[in-house]
């Protein structure tokens, strides 16, 4: 595995995965060869035999759970990298801010809003009650 800067490392580690390397993984692809498809690779989706998705549906449903379990959709915003058109106070922004002057990546405060995100996966998965971010086990250190 290795310690990597992304949860999805590309082949040689040094830059993420691509959106269209992941989509291909999921739904498997064609191999051509001299403009011919010679054979095609099954996605890990049929693989395990689910229903295909692709990786923005992935970013859609993190946010719709995100909001669901009472994250801010300013901060949702924050985490899927999107624009934060308005403060906390629903006052808004001037785009320009944001692009050119406010660089601070907010680091911790994604690493929370993910943080609850994966608790609450966990929960789904085990099919347990709700528990508090308090007493839940720590991901990142």
């Amino acid at each position: 595995m290795g310690n990597y800067t992304w949860m999805f490392a590309g082949r040689w580690g040094t830059e993420p995965l691509s959106r269209k390397a992941l989509a291909n993984a999921l739904r498997g692809r064609s191999i051509v060869r001299k403009g011919k498809p010679t054979r095609y690779t099954d996605g890990l989706c049929a693989q395990i035999g689910i229903k295909p998705f692709t990786p923005h549906d992935l970013r859609r449903s993190a946010a719709s759970l995100m909001g669901n379990i009472g994250i801010s959709r300013a901060t949702v915003a924050l985490c899927l990298d999107h624009a934060i058109i308005k403060d906390n106070d629903q006052r808004a922004v001037p785009d320009v801010t944001g692009k050119h002057y406010d660089q601070d990546p907010r680091i911790d405060e994604k690493r929370a809003a993910l943080q609850r995100l994966a608790d609450e996966i966990r929960r789904i998965v085990a099919d347990e009650e709700p528990v508090e971010l308090e007493e839940s086990r720590r991901l990142a250190a």
